[in-house]
């Protein structure tokens, strides 16, 4: 089987028993874009027609000068309603709710058999449709056609995987498990976190290979990484280079980078300001190439480098700041009330036990910031707030993604009203117009960004520094490893080899030109000299003609004695030797080369 990865599928969906509806919620929104038209037209009549440019409306429609098929935006919207471009326009609206409604993907991974490849490696149209509407199965919505066809890298298959996890988790209503998740990761992007949780759901602390050796652990054998997106940068040099980079961004995202009537770009003109500075300040400018897959592993995939000092407690919060008996409860709520800094917090007692008040709290607290100032929270950068079922869902994800962090029980609560939300029994407007998955992303990403403001100040409150933790263990690593190194540096500086053989220096100096090294085997004790003269190495050897063993170590006089008689073919006047050939002296003799 092949995999191929399509993209911009098109489908057809009128046989499907939701089409009537979305085409009712698409019509009424062609049906306000073009009121919008209309009342465009509208303002220009009536200022033409009072600056005396034209005397009515006839005039002002041979003024707009429309084409036998364009709309005429001056007659009402049932007058144009079977107009073809009007049509055209309901027909698109209401494709772009179908897909929401039916959670479809413009883009997608099939399987299809061997034989529907041909030799160039091309998919044969007809089973790549097939396989599309294999995979979806349903009734009444058939693939049609795809812009592009192409065999499946591993980007596209993770990217997949993490599709169909976070509908699977949507389909069985398992949302607490997606934010447990999220609670335990708190700086990882909302995409990295459906690619986390398609993985590993369980997980609590993920980090790249060498980010754990840091931490003084390593990766235990045989497992496998967790890939996420991980960002490209580059440095930019010189103000040309920035404005080179800035152009070519325009060109791939236009829609963020857009372009005013004026020929401004306020976006471009906001980024270039920043880079500037930083080239300024630093000399170079950091910038991002998009992003790729990296490898990272969740702590339950990594061992402590000693077995015998297990370091989880100072990487992660093993134990919850809420205590199972609540005996610091009163302790706990404070530090609460301390970290609510932009709405108040304000618990009322509802005779339903403490936990539950908090939580209602919390959600009381939530649905305050967010619809009300939804920009002060840290990264919100709208102002306005999110309506009906989406407002709804924000508040009770922040609700419990903080109780996950404190450690307040919340049984299922949390994910009955999240089901109570998406499950209505009928297609909420937003279900058609946003879509369950796009509703519930928008919603997580908001409530993600307050829980962690709140969990922040808790946490600074309440004395948990789980950073700061981290940051002792590295500092006691890094101060081990240059330990480490300096005794190796130290152990390098102070051996030499003698042949194969590694020899501490036990003395060393330069006479004229003959530089002589006493090095002593460290497992047998014995001593050796070796003499370099004008780039030429030898041993002072014995009467065997082998390098010459000493018991104690010899002196320089007597190094120099024995290396002139060497040279001058003289016999060596007998030094204090151990005469005694054991195995380990015999091996390190053997191990010196001449």
């Amino acid at each position: 089987m092949k995999q191929i990865v399509v993209k911009d599928i098109h489908f057809s969906f009128e046989q499907n028993d939701t089409y009537k509806i979305a085409e009712g919620v698409a019509e009424e929104k062609i049906r306000e874009e073009y009121q919008d038209e209309q009342d465009f037209c509208k303002e220009e009549y009536e200022q033409m027609l009072a600056d005396g440019d034209i005397q009515d409306m006839d005039e002002y429609r041979a003024y707009l000068d429309l084409a036998p098929d364009e709309v005429d935006y001056t007659k009402p919207f049932d007058e144009n309603k079977d107009h073809p471009d009007i049509q055209r326009q309901i027909r698109e609206q209401t494709a772009k709710y179908m897909l929401n409604i039916h959670d479809l993907p413009k883009e997608t991974v099939v399987e299809i058999d061997d034989t529907a490849v041909d030799s160039k490696g091309r998919a044969s149209v007809s089973a790549v449709l097939s396989a599309i509407d294999k995979q979806f199965g349903i009734d009444g919505v058939k693939a049609t056609g795809y812009e592009a066809a192409k065999p499946a890298e591993k980007k596209d298959l993770i990217t997949q995987q993490a599709y169909e996890s976070v509908k699977d988790m949507m389909n069985s209503k398992e949302y607490q498990t997606f934010l447990q998740l999220r609670s335990s990761l708190q700086k990882y992007s909302h995409n990295n976190i459906c690619l986390i949780y398609a993985q590993k759901p369980d997980a609590k602390a993920v980090m790249g290979f060498n980010a754990w050796k840091k931490l003084d652990r390593h990766v235990d054998s045989g497992q496998h990484g967790i890939a996420i997106w991980q960002p490209c940068t580059g440095v930019k040099k010189s103000e040309k280079a920035i404005d080179d980079y800035i152009d070519k961004q325009k060109a791939l995202f236009p829609k963020f980078y857009k372009v005013m009537p004026d020929g401004t770009c306020p976006e471009a003109d906001k980024l270039k300001d920043k880079l500037m500075k930083e080239l300024n300040d630093k000399g170079q400018a950091e910038v991002d190439f998009g992003f790729k897959l990296g490898s990272t592993f969740d702590i339950s995939q990594t061992v402590p480098n000693d077995p015998t000092k297990d370091n989880l407690q100072d990487i992660i919060n093993l134990n919850k700041p809420l205590e199972a008996d609540l005996a610091n409860y009163d302790e706990v709520l404070k530090s609460m009330q301390d970290a609510a800094t932009l709405a108040p917090f304000n618990i009322v007692a509802n005779h339903k036990g403490q936990q539950e008040d908090i939580f209602e709290a919390l959600l009381s607290y939530a649905d305050n910031v967010l619809a009300n100032k939804p920009e002060s929270v840290i990264g919100i950068k709208s102002a306005t707030p999110l309506e009906g079922d989406m407002h709804k869902i924000e508040t009770v994800m922040t609700a419990y993604m903080i109780s996950e962090h404190i450690g307040i029980e919340t049984g299922d609560k949390a994910g009955l009203k999240l089901a109570e939300i998406f499950d209505k029994g009928t297609l909420s407007k937003q279900q058609i117009t946003v879509g369950k998955r796009e509703m519930f992303m928008q919603a997580f990403d908001r409530a993600a960004k307050l829980s962690d403001m709140f969990v922040k100040e808790f946490d600074k409150s309440f004395g948990i520094d789980i950073e700061a933790r981290r940051e002792a263990v590295k500092k006691e690593v890094e101060e081990r490893v240059a330990k480490a190194e300096a005794e190796k540096q130290a152990y390098k500086d102070s051996h030499t080899k003698f042949g194969r053989t590694e020899m501490y220096i036990a003395d060393q100096w330069k006479d004229d030109k003959t530089e002589f090294t006493v090095g002593k085997n460290e497992k047998t004790n014995v001593y050796f000299v070796r003499a370099v003269e004008n780039k030429k190495t030898e041993f002072i050897n014995g009467d065997n003609g082998k390098p010459m063993r000493f018991s104690d170590q010899p002196d320089r006089d007597t190094v120099k004695l024995l290396f002139e008689n060497q040279k001058a073919d003289k016999a060596a006047p007998a030094p204090s030797v151990d005469d005694k050939d054991d195995a380990a002296d015999i091996k390190a003799k053997d191990d010196i080369d001449r």
